[in-house]
């Protein structure tokens, strides 16, 4: 079994997508993980951004207007995208496969979802398959 978190959530204020994303950017070159912002569009209706820490999944940071976590990949792993709608229920939960990206990684991401959690949420779910 490969080790993996997931997680769900809401924006305290949907008006502070702009500050969370700033945070997280400056997060991610200090840290040195690759990102790319996620922009929204007609056919893609979140915003945010795809963290990849090294041999990690991507950890996506993708929020609708309404400041709800959403899972964008079927709009973007998808042959359509303009034939894709938003289906709150299944999107969401986000899921990314840590285990090859080892222990210490592991634990960042945990602790950097601990302090978007008490910074800009209103509501946060996360699961942690080792408990950390």
């Amino acid at each position: 079994m490969s080790l993996r978190i997931s997680y769900r959530g809401n924006l305290r204020n949907p008006n502070e997508l702009e500050s969370i994303l700033d945070d997280v950017f400056a997060l991610c070159i200090e840290i040195g993980w690759h990102f790319m912002p996620i922009h929204r569009s007609n056919i893609m209706p979140t915003r945010g951004i795809m963290i990849t820490p090294p041999d990690c999944e991507p950890i996506w940071l993708t929020f609708l207007p309404s400041g709800k976590l959403y899972d964008p990949s079927h709009f973007i792993y998808t042959s359509c995208p303009d034939l894709e709608t938003i289906n709150e229920e299944l999107g969401q939960w986000i899921v990314a496969k840590t285990h090859y990206a080892g222990a210490d990684t592991h634990m960042a991401l945990i602790k950097f979802f601990r302090y978007l959690n008490l910074k800009y949420f209103e509501t946060f779910e996360l699961h942690d398959q080792s408990q950390y």
